[in-house]
């Protein structure tokens, strides 16, 4: 802005050393702004900004027609207008004006304007200090914009050009005097090597092309020339490597975006794959699952409907057994019979016990165990469970100690709180050895009941912990090989114990 302000100043100034006169004529309302010497250059008193064309035509030769003149050019389209008019009160040829402009319409009215230079014709030389001092305002206008600007007249010869041209093509100063030969100054300079050359406009009627070239060291110039009305030449070149560069910049940020969008949509891709591929996971674990469920379902079933059917003459087995051990009906005779018997109803208690324990995890395994929930004295069942265990305990000489509160209240089903203390009590019992120790000690913690029963037993090693409570399995030792059990016990106490929230 500085710049241009700069310059606006120097043309300014030009018109006003050189008498020259720009107008903007309106020609459909008569019209006329201008800017320069109006009251040197027309004559016409107090004079200002802007005149009406009345003023101008007064100040005119008489024989003078602008306004016909104008009007015939427009009329045969033509778009430049040149005339040389004389002024009023003036002989012929002492004093007239070159009026050189062209033809413009108004962007929102689109009524016609003329905007020109009315330029006074030097008469003997009166007027030449005044020309030499515009002309040299315009080269230090033209010295003063940081484009290259050179102008050939119509024989290819220097007219004038600025520091930036001579500089571009490293021109010695000797040579650029007006009047030297377009061939002395190009074999006098010394060209930029161009790496790349860019085509923007193609020449047209009037001789007028641009293109862009990259030189050899990375600079880009935007070159444009053009034809001038008498035949010479016109060029004026633009460093825009800084343009070029942000270009640049941003043709890197589009490949990149354009990459970053390419690599989302293979992503999104993979996704919906990925997606795909888990649908068909989770319906396939779905149809494995139900089928799990259903065999799973099917083996409880058996298991229940089998343990039902075993049962029945499992009974009758122990019944006659003990009838036969007590002598309910006589002697047997030999002492080996009572013997005997006696092994019969044991083996048939234990096969009970199991077929039992089968038959609870089959209910829950299949659901179809229903708590029946109530408040009672937690120290109660622990009483009642330890006098069922005592007499197992009292034959390895174990002594069995409650620790801890006697009485805690407790909401669940108290048949199954009882069945889990005496699995739990029964195994303490079972693997502890004779002379041990089993104590069982109540607390609450949040609002919750906790049970500790430990054992002064052969212990379970810390690898084995995570497969208790698992249906069949048994930690197997020197010391539990002597121990029968169907491994059902603790998996029956820790899915009831899950059953109640625990």
């Amino acid at each position: 802005k500085k710049e241009r302000g700069r310059l606006s100043a120097i043309v300014s100034t030009g018109l006003q050393a050189s008498g020259t006169l720009l107008i903007d004529w309106n020609i459909a309302r008569g019209q006329i702004r201008c800017s320069g010497p109006v009251q040197t250059t027309l004559g016409i008193e107090g004079a200002r900004g802007e005149i009406a064309f009345r003023e101008l035509s007064a100040a005119l030769h008489p024989a003078e027609d602008l306004l016909g003149a104008v009007n015939a050019a427009m009329r045969g389209g033509e778009t430049e207008f040149i005339k040389t008019v004389r002024l009023h009160g003036e002989a012929d040829g002492a004093r007239s004006l070159t009026i050189r402009g062209r033809f413009l319409r108004d962007t929102d009215s689109r009524e016609p304007h003329l905007v020109a230079l009315l330029v006074p014709a030097a008469a003997a030389g009166a007027d030449s200090a005044a020309s030499a001092a515009g002309y040299s305002l315009l080269l230090d206008a033209i010295e003063t914009i940081s484009e290259a600007f050179v102008l050939w007249d119509a024989d290819n010869r220097l007219v004038m050009c600025n520091r930036k041209y001579q500089e571009f093509h490293n021109l010695p100063s000797e040579v650029l005097v007006a009047g030297t030969p377009y061939e002395e100054i190009v074999a006098a300079a010394t060209e930029p090597v161009v790496r790349t050359r860019i085509i923007v406009n193609e020449a047209g009627d009037e001789g007028a092309h641009t293109y862009e070239a990259q030189l050899e060291d990375g600079r880009w110039l935007h070159i444009d020339e053009r034809r001038t009305k008498d035949g010479g030449y016109v060029s004026v070149g633009t460093d825009i490597t800084s343009l070029k560069a942000s270009q640049q910049r941003q043709f890197e940020s589009e490949k990149e975006l354009k990459a970053t969008i390419a690599d989302l949509r293979n992503s999104r891709r993979e996704l919906e794959q990925q997606k795909q591929q888990l649908v068909d996971l989770a319906e396939k674990y779905a149809q494995e699952k139900n089928r799990a469920e259903n065999a799973n379902r099917a083996k409880s079933e058996f298991l229940a409907n089998i343990s039902h059917e075993l049962r029945t003459p499992l009974n009758a087995v122990i019944g006659f057994s003990e009838v036969m051990e007590n002598a309910l009906f006589g002697p047997m005779g030999s002492p080996k019979y009572d013997e005997y018997a006696r092994d019969i109803r044991e083996s048939g208690r234990y096969l009970l016990e199991v077929i039992n324990d089968i038959l609870d995890m089959s209910k829950i395994e299949a659901g179809r165990v229903n708590l029946t929930v109530e408040k009672f004295d937690l120290g109660e069942i622990v009483a009642d469970s330890l006098r069922i265990v005592s007499p197992a305990s009292e034959e390895k000489n174990i002594s069995v100690e409650q620790l801890g509160r006697n009485h805690l209240e407790l909401e669940a089903d108290r048949r199954s709180v009882k069945q889990i203390l005496l699995n739990l009590l029964s195994n303490a019992v079972k693997f502890t050895p004779q002379d041990g120790k089993v104590t069982v000690k109540l607390t609450k913690s949040r609002g919750c009941a906790r049970i500790a029963i430990t054992d002064t037993g052969i212990g379970i090693p810390q690898s084995k912990i995570s497969t208790l409570g698992r249906p069949f399995e048994q930690v197997q030792n020197q010391f539990t090989k002597s121990h029968k059990g169907s491994g059902l016990g603790l998996a029956i106490a820790r899915s009831l114990v899950e059953l109640h929230g625990g």
